[in-house]
């Protein structure tokens, strides 16, 4: 809609960009109008002890014009978030209580700490408290974060948004005028739009990974098109390859990298970990913008493009070797997974059935919500250790029965 909007104002007069500029502020205003009367989170609300409120929110979230969900359907719902707060509010105190210890006991007899211990687990409950230490404290969430920093990494690398902020400059600078240049950022946009749909409705039939690969495949082959093309000055050839490079794009690594990171995070550090994720997102946008607009007035699109093709073949390389699959796969196979080294992870381009969550689940035991592995008994029964079997720096140790008890950095 912008890229049209930006077409037809061209024709307005010279100072028609100010009209773009100002048209832009609509769509905030709307959303502004639109805050006032939104309900707030029910499960804000239960995690703030107001119950009540957060039944009349979900009564509010779940009218869908002239139908009403039942009452018993929004009290058995808001069971079900109590249930989760609480759960993750008894993770939180155990992983807080586990640092305190690992920081340092009273003295002995009974006597009082001394001022060194008592800086000690003074500094701990601060590191315990703290949910970004939290996102990188143990072993499957150090994984899970890169997985989820390197996809968003990946995606901006790819050079997406040069391509996007800058197909205008990109299109006028293999020959065409300034007028067909703006309505050709148009059609690049409409071309990303595209694919974004056709990903929808194969997202959850392909996986994530699969979708993931040809789209990083599509992008590398559409960029090696456009330097191509632009560097022989063919500016047919570089409108057509971009617009491929932004469909195959839209069709996979631009909705794939969200989703990705809405899955691998557990509960506890979720919004957290999806926040360094997608600082590394913006932080290579940040990049990317910066070095386009000079590489591209100094060298040409020709030459400016072609670090994003090493990035995208790069991209595509990880994502081969280390990106699991996370179409159907709960969060606790997820959990399990990231045990091992990603190089190495079992059932690495498909998601494991029950079987293999079975199978994972003889060598990892469920995660009792503090980052520490439950190890299995001879009768397949659970025992919680506080204190674990071995050290090593963070990584699963070897446990009772061969199992492995996964050790909490501090």
């Amino acid at each position: 809609v912008a890229g049209a909007v930006n077409g037809a104002l061209q024709y307005a007069g010279r100072g028609s960009w100010r009209v773009s500029m100002a048209l832009a502020a609509l769509p905030a205003i709307a959303q502004l109008a639109l805050l006032v009367g939104l309900p707030e989170s029910p499960r804000w609300l239960v995690s703030k002890g107001r119950d009540d409120d957060a039944a009349e929110s979900l009564r509010r979230l779940r009218r869908v014009s002239a139908y009403r969900v039942p009452e018993d359907e929004v009290r058995s719902e808001l069971q079900a978030i109590r249930a989760v707060v609480e759960r993750e509010a008894r993770a939180k105190e155990a992983e807080r209580r586990r640092v305190l210890k690992a920081a340092g006991t009273p003295g002995k007899d009974g006597e009082p700490p001394s001022s060194s211990s008592s800086s000690r687990s003074s500094c701990s409950c601060t590191a315990a408290d703290d949910p970004w230490l939290a996102a990188v404290r143990t072993v499957p969430r150090r994984r899970a974060l890169l997985v989820g920093c390197a996809i968003m990494t990946i995606q901006a690398a790819t050079g997406i948004n040069a391509v996007m902020y800058f197909g205008a400059t990109i299109a006028r600078s293999v020959g065409l005028t300034q007028r067909t240049s703006v309505w050709a950022a148009a059609v690049f946009d409409a071309a990303q739009l595209c694919g974004v749909i056709a990903s929808i409705s194969r997202m959850d039939v392909d996986g994530r990974r699969k979708l993931a690969l040809r789209s990083c495949a599509g992008c590398v082959v559409a960029l090696a098109a456009m330097i191509g093309f632009a560097a022989r000055n063919i500016s047919d050839g570089v409108i057509a390859a971009t617009i491929v490079y932004l469909f195959v794009f839209g069709a996979g690594l631009s909705g794939v990298a969200w989703t990705i990171n809405s899955e691998v995070h557990p509960l506890v550090t979720r919004s957290h970990a999806q926040s360094l994720a997608v600082a590394c997102n913006w932080f290579a946008n940040f990049l990317v913008s910066l070095y386009f607009a000079n590489a591209d007035e100094r060298y040409g699109p020709a030459i400016a493009l072609a670090p994003f093709l090493a990035c995208t073949v790069a991209g595509l390389l990880w994502i081969a070797a280390y990106l699991p699959e996370t179409k159907g796969v709960s969060l606790e196979a997820l959990e399990r997974r990231f045990n091992f080294p990603l190089s190495s992870r079992p059932g690495a381009e498909h998601p494991p059935a029950d079987d293999d969550d079975a199978a994972l689940s003889k060598h990892h035991a469920p995660d009792d919500g503090r980052g520490t592995r439950l190890p299995s008994s001879s009768d397949g029964s659970t025992k919680d250790q506080d204190a674990p079997q071995g050290e090593d720096d963070g990584d699963a140790a070897s446990g009772p029965n061969g199992t492995f008890v996964e050790i909490e950095l501090v």
